[in-house]
């Protein structure tokens, strides 16, 4: 799937779920934000191109400019080059996806057993103890110059070669998701996790998906103007997860 198809896809699935008008509230903070409306409460990650954008217009003026707004106009910046209106359309996009997955009982641990390489688009700390119990082999890539880690050019090669496969949900927020999915093994045991990730049905035909469900809506849009991030909000949150179809 080309770039301009995935994103294209992910918005049209969106725009299938749409019930209601417009965005109801709208919270945007340094580490994450998230949009409100008829159908649920979205998150995505903030990048820091993002946040650089909304202190200059002040991250307060940019939620009231939000609010209602259609949401499908919302959802459709996806497809736009503005890092802060694609994370905004991503939160939106995840807000309509909100009623999707069941709880995410996953055990990491045994889940690993039998792997031989892991490849991971993002550096998954919680489970990174977990891997040198296993003895898979991690094939980490990061856009951050980090040691140990192979940059997103490198995954033609290698990525092909991992029989599970671990991609962060932040990905779609900076829209560099599309760079790893064409080298994805189609015999790879592949997960897309994190607050950002969309539970769109276009993904689900290979991937199983991992977001959240917001439980506290008020309090979590408090924290998120406080600039806390997803570690900080997980009384108001819980894990979701929505098997593919592979």
């Amino acid at each position: 799937m080309s770039e301009t198809s995935l994103y294209s896809c992910l918005v049209n699935s969106a725009m299938d779920y749409i019930r209601s008008d417009i965005i109801l509230d709208c919270a945007i903070g340094k580490n994450s934000l998230s949009i409100h409306c008829g159908e649920g409460t979205g998150l995505a990650y903030t990048t820091a191109e993002a946040w650089q954008s909304a202190v200059a217009l002040s991250p307060g003026n940019v939620e009231k400019s939000v609010c209602g707004r259609k949401l499908s106009e919302v959802i459709a910046d996806y497809m736009g080059s503005d890092p802060l209106a694609v994370n905004i359309a991503l939160a939106a996009i995840n807000a309509v996806h909100a009623h999707r997955g069941e709880p995410d009982e996953i055990n990491w641990f045994e889940w690993l057993r039998g792997k031989k390489r892991l490849g991971m688009v993002g550096y998954f700390c919680p489970i990174m103890e977990r891997i040198g119990l296993t003895g898979v082999e991690p094939v980490i890539f990061e856009l951050r110059p980090i040691p140990g880690t192979h940059r997103p050019e490198e995954a033609p090669e290698l990525m092909p070669t991992c029989d599970a496969v671990l991609i962060t949900g932040s990905s779609f927020a900076n829209k560099s998701v599309h760079t790893y999915l064409p080298y994805v093994s189609p015999s790879a045991d592949a997960f897309i996790l994190g607050h950002t990730t969309p539970l769109s049905d276009c993904l689900l035909d290979r991937f199983t998906l991992g977001s959240i469900q917001v439980l506290d809506k008020d309090s979590l849009f408090a924290a998120i103007r406080q600039g806390q991030g997803i570690r900080d909000v997980k009384a108001y949150i819980r894990k979701v997860i929505c098997r593919g179809m592979q």
